[in-house]
């Protein structure tokens, strides 16, 4: 059975890898590596920061993902990892939904997850959860 636990700074070795594989990087927001000195600044503020709830997700004890809630601008954003070891179980949905019911439980009544385009996965995942697309598409340019 999946559960959430709050991460703490022991857990950073395990996210930094995680966040820098190559897999993770192409469908974030931002796609270039992560360096150990953000990852650990990152780590400091997510563990003391109000409006920001971040897990690992677990399975019989073994870290197979992580989830995030976290209120930005006056709205609340959920994002999601699994592992790929431990992907095709399922476990991207059950992340989002214990997410979904934490938001509930903490009086929030709306909630987003920015997905990527060509992340099929997870838009099926989000879309499965509740979430519904919006009617704002953002387009960017690269220059």
């Amino acid at each position: 059975m999946l559960a959430l636990r709050l991460v703490t700074l022991d857990d950073s070795p395990l996210l930094f890898a995680w966040i820098n594989r190559d897999e993770v990087r192409t469908v974030s927001g931002s796609t270039g590596p992560i360096t150990p000195s953000q990852h650990e600044a990152y780590m400091a503020r997510a563990i003391a920061q109000d409006g920001l709830w971040y897990y690992v997700a677990m399975v019989d004890g073994i870290a197979i993902g992580t989830g995030r809630i976290e209120l930005c601008n006056g709205v609340l954003m959920l994002s999601y990892y699994v592992d790929a070891a431990h992907r095709g179980n399922g476990y991207g949905s059950e992340i989002i939904q214990i997410l979904t019911l934490e938001a509930k439980r903490k009086g929030y009544t709306h909630m987003r997850a920015i997905v990527r385009i060509d992340n099929a996965v997870s838009l099926r995942a989000l879309l499965g959860g509740g979430f519904t697309l919006s009617k704002i598409l953002t387009l960017e340019q690269m220059l």
